[in-house]
């Protein structure tokens, strides 16, 4: 969440912080389809990717890209580390790669 917040800034993120707390559960549903249409809620796709991953794992890649723990991801996405951690794990496992920086690396490329 400090990553984000830097990169927001303080009032914008205070704001859309609290946006968030007023949304019906409809409004959050109709976001997240429409973001998950995009390829990812980065609005970055990754079609090299597509069919490969889904895309909570293309949204944890890019938090991977991004120099994110395990941790962060999860207060990121609103999910545990523990989830989280999985998340990273079946992504590893899809990739082939052994190493969260290889995952990144990959990505990069594709």
């Amino acid at each position: 969440m400090e990553r984000v917040r830097a990169a927001l800034g303080d009032v914008a993120f205070e704001k859309m912080f609290q946006a968030g707390y007023s949304m019906t559960t409809d409004e959050v549903v109709e976001i997240a389809q429409t973001l998950a249409k995009q390829g990812s809620t980065t609005g970055r796709t990754r079609p090299a990717l597509d069919g490969v991953l889904t895309a909570r794992e293309l949204e944890v890649l890019e938090l991977i890209g991004a120099g994110l723990s395990d941790k962060e991801i999860g207060e990121a996405l609103a999910i545990s580390p523990r989830t989280a951690s999985k998340h990273v794990a079946n992504i590893l496992s899809k990739l082939g790669v052994s190493t969260r920086a290889a995952a990144a690396d990959l990505a990069k490329r594709s």
